[in-house]
């Protein structure tokens, strides 16, 4: 496995409603639901996290993350879309539920100070055909297992959907959906998300 130095971010898009239920059922929603996360929101490993306003119902969800190598033309087609992918690592995709129940859109919920944990390195050479293992703890409890053998909306697919409509850089990052989630996380707790069993991102939650 070759892990190197995660590169910085420009431009962070995640997808929401893309996992099948843990038996199996459900479909991803056609057009599928995307959101973005701005730099604001990225912590690396060991990073802080304070509990955001009046929003205290606050969850965690491990994800893939896929890390852009170079520039991803418009209109690119699933198939060569794997062949500009830089690498590929863990994220912790927070969501701050209160916001997003009475908010007309997800900013607030998404994109909070500090609402993407992110690995500070990546692997290069991960094959997301096969089922990689997600994993989450809290305070050293086992909260979220699952792998991406749930995924209904596969990593190429997810690419070829935003070189639709946009143009994707080196850098960037495609946060591609969580099997689960868990919270709500409380001042003083240890978040742990992992990736493959290789990569992992600690976030320490803090409150005002």
């Amino acid at each position: 496995m070759n892990i190197v130095k995660r590169p910085i971010s420009r431009t962070i898009i995640g997808f929401g409603a893309v996992y099948a239920a843990p038996d199996g059922t459900g479909e991803a929603a056609d057009p599928p639901v995307v959101f973005p996360k701005f730099a604001n929101a990225v912590v690396g490993d060991q990073g802080t996290v304070e509990l955001a306003g009046d929003d205290l119902d606050l969850y965690g969800e491990p994800e893939l993350a896929v890390v852009i190598g170079k520039t991803v033309p418009r209109y690119t087609t699933a198939e060569a879309a794997l062949s500009y992918v830089g690498g590929y690592t863990v994220a912790n995709d927070f969501t701050g539920r209160g916001h997003m129940s009475v908010d007309p859109q997800w900013l607030r919920g998404k994109t909070a100070d500090g609402y993407l944990p992110i690995g500070d390195q990546m692997v290069t050479d991960l094959d997301v055909s096969q089922p990689i293992a997600l994993k989450m703890w809290i305070d050293g409890e086992l909260v979220v297992d699952g792998s991406t053998e749930r995924l209904l909306f596969p990593v190429a697919k997810q690419i070829e959907f935003l070189s639709s409509f946009m143009t994707l850089h080196e850098g960037d990052v495609i946060l591609t959906g969580a099997p689960g989630a868990a919270g709500p996380l409380q001042a003083g707790q240890e978040v742990i998300a992992e990736l493959g069993g290789q990569l992992r991102v600690t976030t320490h939650i803090t409150g005002r």
